[in-house]
């Protein structure tokens, strides 16, 4: 997701050594990259970890878009990474690409919360502290894309064949004809939300 027709204010990180969990377009370096942060993150910069009490889904809608989020779930265990955001510049570029400034109001898709105590595979030292992007109304209603179905599946691959499988095996979806054919029924559902005046009708919320 892109909000770069609107700059909020820079906000600090949350804590001295500030990390995030990512559990979808987050888990490699061309996913974080792509966010407007200065840092350039490589494979060297990210660590495997897992994440507890969260299911992962095509759950956080933008724009009629379904994109990977987490909905609270005790004992659930899913694979993710991750990595450090090193200042308040790239911190607020992180949240302005998540959807997840205070700024954005009643248009936030995400809200940051602290998952340090979940994290699991992963050293935590003293001042580090892990969060993680959670939609703030997480639905199944809308339309997933192929190509970002596809860029995360693909993006993974690095991890390697055990991780790609723990991915789709907690949430993840596997890019195959599945997912174009939902992706068409989605285009003809919502082609069906329009009367024959041209009148929209709002059949996603």
């Amino acid at each position: 997701m892109s909000w770069w027709n609107f700059t909020p204010p820079e906000i600090k990180k949350p804590s001295n050594r500030t990390f995030f969990f990512g559990y979808g377009s987050l888990m490699y370096p061309m996913g974080i990259n792509g966010r407007g942060m200065i840092h350039r993150y490589e494979w060297k910069d990210l660590n495997t970890a897992r994440l507890k009490g969260f299911e992962r889904s095509l759950c956080a809608r933008a724009e009629r878009r379904l994109y990977y989020g987490l909905r609270e779930e005790k004992d659930v265990l899913i694979n993710g990474t991750v990595f450090e955001v090193f200042d308040d510049y790239d911190y607020t570029r992180l949240m302005i690409s998540e959807g997840a400034h205070p700024a954005f109001g009643a248009s936030m898709v995400y809200k940051s919360v602290d998952v340090t105590k979940k994290i699991y595979n992963f050293d935590i030292i003293e001042d580090m502290k892990v969060f993680a992007v959670i939609p703030i109304f997480p639905t199944d209603k809308g339309i997933i894309p192929p190509h970002y179905v596809a860029d995360v599946w693909f993006g993974i691959e690095k991890w390697g064949k055990d991780f790609q499988s723990e991915f789709a095996k907690t949430g993840g979806r596997r890019y195959d004809r599945s997912i174009i054919e939902a992706y068409i029924m989605s285009l003809r559902n919502e082609e069906e939300a329009f009367n024959p005046k041209g009148r929209k009708i709002n059949k996603f919320v």
